[in-house]
């Protein structure tokens, strides 16, 4: 596949023909069949969040505090910072997620690379489990993708509507996630450089983006989010996800965070989230050399997308990663799981580019072996563990029992004399 894979989807016919796995194999070489297997991937990633979604299983005692703030608030209430340290359905944003990463994985990765991004995504364990919680990771997701989306749009497709609403979809979007901090600037950043040819004319095109998204986000800040990042229970609670530049084990913290991080959006922990456990240190150490492999394919990837995309596209999607770990190191974002669900696109974009990649080396033959194989295998692993976390529901800080209890304890209602 090689530079193939940066290739916009329009313009592959323009450069020519080149070589890809496809090439050796016929089946694979049927033009329906990518699509094919991307909507039976969408069909599978659906049917998990809404299995787990309609499972019927009790809140954990965060989104139980998230709930009371619901309930107990109207509308404009909800503008105020919430109470129990809490700073925010998520169903449908985790499947609008779905169907936004497929548009935007074909766009820059065409054929099967993107193909199998936009795969790992529809089945990666933390993408099924977060879609069905009330707390609003996964939405953090969407209104990341929808931000590349429309910011691919304003930039490829100037006269569509939602490239004229995509300056409004940023300054909103701080209100409704607040990673999306990290997104903006890169936003920003793809804009600038994509017109840099003709820079007075995109200066010009930018004007409600260089006024509406500051503006906006010091609104959010102050109105929403100053508490939360002032809130002294919160940086206790995150004090071991951050990447302290002082902190004298600082690499086993970087590595542990890796860990956690890379592991937990590819293949997924055994247990869910919320369930506590505690690894054999051989599998430990077996699944350490497993998450280097993978930095090593993602870092491959870098490599790859950076010489073969545009500049504004590497801005775009791998910007805000880069901000995410300079955050994390001035300890003001903590690197665990639920909270960089935002980045989850870009590592897999990342690891399809360095398989492709490292296909290159093998032979000819073995080529799609060595590609089915690969591929099979990894999403074999993530929707394995997706399933079993179906199936299994877990209830590890289940408030239902905790409240049937209670009132099971409780005597009946005293009477006044």
């Amino acid at each position: 596949m090689g530079r193939e894979i940066a290739e916009p989807v329009e313009a592959l016919g323009e450069r020519g023909h080149r070589e890809s796995v496809a090439d050796f194999v016929a089946p694979w070489a049927e033009p329906e069949l990518p699509m094919r297997v991307l909507r039976a991937a969408l069909a599978v990633g659906v049917t998990l969040r809404v299995l787990l979604y309609l499972s019927g299983r009790s809140v954990w005692l965060d989104e139980a505090r998230l709930a009371l703030n619901l309930a107990g608030r109207s509308y404009l209430d909800l503008l105020r910072p919430l109470d129990y340290d809490q700073v925010a359905p998520p169903l449908g944003a985790g499947m609008a997620a779905l169907f936004l990463f497929a548009q935007v994985a074909r766009r820059l990765l065409p054929g099967w690379p993107g193909v199998l991004a936009a795969a790992s995504a529809c089945v990666a364990p933390p993408l099924v489990f977060y879609s069905a919680e009330l707390k609003p990771y996964v939405v953090d997701l969407a209104i990341g993708l929808l931000l590349v989306h429309a910011t691919m749009t304003w930039i490829e497709q100037p006269s569509a509507r939602l490239a004229r609403l995509a300056p409004w979809i940023g300054a909103l979007s701080v209100w409704a996630s607040a990673p999306a901090a990290f997104m903006l600037p890169a936003a920003a950043g793809a804009m600038l450089l994509s017109g840099r040819r003709n820079l007075r004319s995109t200066l010009d095109r930018m004007r409600a983006v260089w006024f509406a998204w500051p503006l906006s986000a010091v609104i959010a800040y102050l109105l929403l989010c100053r508490t939360a990042w002032h809130n002294d229970y919160s940086h206790w609670y995150w004090s071991n996800s951050f990447l302290w530049l002082s902190e004298p084990h600082r690499i086993a913290r970087a590595t542990a965070a890796a860990h956690e991080v890379i592991w937990g959006l590819t293949i997924g922990n055994y247990r869910s989230p919320v369930e506590r456990f505690t690894l054999p240190p051989q599998l430990y150490s077996l699944t350490g050399h497993l998450v280097a492999a993978l930095a090593v394919l993602a870092v491959i990837g870098m490599v790859a997308v950076v010489r073969a995309w545009r500049p504004w596209q590497s801005v775009l999607l791998i910007g805000p990663s880069v901000g995410l770990l300079c955050a994390s190191a001035l300890s003001l974002h903590p690197l665990s799981l639920r909270l960089v669900l935002f980045i989850a696109p870009a590592l897999y974009l990342l690891l399809a580019a360095g398989a492709d990649q490292v296909l290159v080396v093998v032979s000819r033959r073995a080529r799609w072996r060595a590609a089915a194989f690969g591929a099979g295998g990894f999403l074999g692993l993530q929707l394995l563990n997706s399933a079993s976390w179906v199936a299994r529901a877990p209830k590890v800080e289940a408030v239902r029992p905790m409240a049937t209890a209670f009132l099971g304890c409780a005597g009946p209602p005293s009477r006044s004399t």
